[in-house]
């Protein structure tokens, strides 16, 4: 009997081991489908254009619910102190003008116009409170365009700094560990601009509607869509910097935000 008992103890140990790797694969496997759309057309064939979806998707917050107007991110312009030779002064969410809201992010997803007309698409993050690229060539399997005016991509959870922290924290090896529950939501904005690399000046073309942010929920279900009616670009000019103006060949259709669509799926 003592015999039959000992294989028997062991491969419901293997069996619960197996099972709390596949529920942390699967807590890793969740994504958000987001799709991003422009009132004219995508400028994929010039580098001097940027599309930014910027993400406040904090640590230490699983099942909390994130207020948008009070932390979400703030499509301001750029930094006051930091020259374009400085990420800070080129990505335009990151700024404090008098009377803003400051921007709370965390992520930030870009597809930027390059020479072979594809575009780029690339994600960074807030590191030691400093914006990093951390992928310049983000996964082509992970991206597509959809048509001439919207794209759409696919944005891990397991990047997200919400998840990024948990992992950090983890004891190395330990196949058993399964990461927090995610918070109840992020917040996010959209914003266009020009060059994201050196050489680009920080404009800032347009944002999501008046600037507010809005919330992505983390729980799997039904698609969810917005418009943004203004036409108007935002054009913001910052103190000291060069006055926006557009790239030769783009349109102020072409860089205006019009909708935007998610979807959370496993």
């Amino acid at each position: 009997m003592r015999r039959l008992l000992f294989p028997l103890l062991f491969c419901l140990l293997l069996t619960g081991c197996a099972n709390k790797v596949v529920r942390g694969n699967q807590a890793f496997n969740k994504r958000v489908l987001f799709q991003f759309t422009v009132q004219g057309r995508l400028a994929l064939n010039n580098p001097n254009v940027t599309y930014y979806i910027v993400l406040n998707a904090p640590s230490g917050r699983p099942d909390s619910t994130i207020d948008p107007t009070l932390e979400g991110p703030r499509v301001n312009g750029v930094s006051l102190n930091n020259g374009a030779e400085f990420l800070l002064g080129r990505l335009p969410f990151v700024g404090l003008l008098p009377g803003d809201i400051e921007s709370k992010w965390t992520d930030f997803y870009y597809l930027q116009g390059s020479a072979s007309g594809t575009g780029v698409m690339g994600r960074g993050r807030l590191v030691n409170g400093v914006p990093e690229i951390l992928v310049r060539n983000y996964p082509n399997s992970l991206w597509r365009v959809l048509n001439d005016s919207s794209f759409e991509v696919q944005i891990l959870f397991s990047d997200l700094t919400s998840a990024v922290a948990a992992a950090d924290a983890a004891t190395p090896g330990a196949v058993t560990a399964t990461p927090p529950p995610p918070p109840l939501n992020f917040t996010a904005n959209l914003a266009t601009g020009d060059n994201i690399e050196v050489g680009g000046q920080g404009f800032l073309f347009d944002r999501w509607r008046a600037n507010v942010p809005f919330a992505i929920r983390t729980d799997v279900g039904t698609p969810f869509e917005d418009l943004d009616p203004d036409t108007q670009l935002v054009m913001r000019q910052i103190p000291g910097k060069i006055i926006p103006q557009l790239p030769p060949g783009v349109n102020a259709a072409d860089v205006n935000i019009s909708a935007y669509r998610y979807q959370i799926i496993q």
